[in-house]
């Protein structure tokens, strides 16, 4: 159950950051902290994690395109802790990201070991667990980034998160998973977050990261998702986003008040 706003500072959380067209999301459970994506410019993300003394456990980069992978630099530059990175193998496969290579031979450099996941994996840390539901691991060398976008399911403490990165329509069937709570693929792009999919993830919130230029384009899916019955939050109009887990429940936290959908 989703229920109002909670002022508990140390409970369980996942938030989404305000960065635009960009995207950053920071899962805290205890001592354990895992961040997916940079954005395209980490300063944001950089003094949240270093204002909370938060070192990340692991830092998952769901594809090599710059509004995903940028923001490294400045977290590089800051000297924010963080223990490995975690990146599909298909990333580095695909065409035209040799930007974000060479973003992830920096972190290489900087001492920040750098290992490959798949369809399949998981982990289980605190009272957090994770599902790579996508992509699988022979994934055809040379497609669109997108198409190779890593997608997680997650579960924070009873806290069902699923997180799709910029994965596209044609392969969304197969990374499916019940969820609480949604983050949209592609800032909203009509080509992906389907009916068939909506109905299945059933989600009862959905998180959009996009900016004032790109509210348009996301105009579809968000009609797909109110209609559904989901609850649809985009940074562009309530900045930051948290879920936290309480005794209460499950609880949403906007940044900037009286701005969801």
């Amino acid at each position: 159950m989703l229920i109002a706003v909670t002022t508990a500072d140390n409970a369980p959380r996942y938030i989404q950051l305000s960065t635009g067209a960009a995207d950053t999301a920071v899962i805290e459970d205890g001592a354990h902290t895992w961040v997916i994506d940079t954005c395209e410019h980490g300063g944001d993300l950089a003094n949240y994690l270093l204002s909370r003394g938060r070192s990340v456990d692991t830092l998952y980069i769901t594809h090599l395109h710059s509004d995903h992978v940028g923001g490294l630099q400045q977290l590089l530059e800051q000297r924010v802790p963080i223990r490995e990175i975690a990146i599909p193998q298909a990333a580095f496969e695909a065409k035209d990201v040799n930007w974000g290579l060479a973003m992830i031979e920096a972190a290489r450099s900087a001492g920040i070991p750098v290992r490959s996941i798949a369809q399949g994996d998981t982990l289980a840390q605190g009272r957090t667990t994770m599902q790579v539901l996508w992509p699988p691991a022979n994934v055809y060398p040379g497609q669109n980034a997108n198409q190779s976008s890593l997608v997680t399911h997650w579960n924070i403490a009873g806290l069902t998160v699923l997180s799709m990165g910029d994965l596209g329509g044609d392969y969304e069937q197969y990374a499916m998973r019940p969820a609480q709570v949604l983050k949209v693929a592609h800032h909203g792009s009509r080509n992906s977050t389907l009916p068939s999919f909506i109905d299945f993830v059933a989600p009862q919130a959905a998180i959009l990261t996009n900016s004032e230029a790109l509210a348009q384009r996301a105009q579809a899916v968000t009609e797909r998702l109110e209609r559904a019955g989901c609850r649809v939050l985009t940074t562009q109009d309530t900045g930051c986003i948290t879920f936290k887990v309480t005794p209460q429940g499950i609880m949403m936290q906007p940044y900037i008040a009286g701005g969801f959908h």
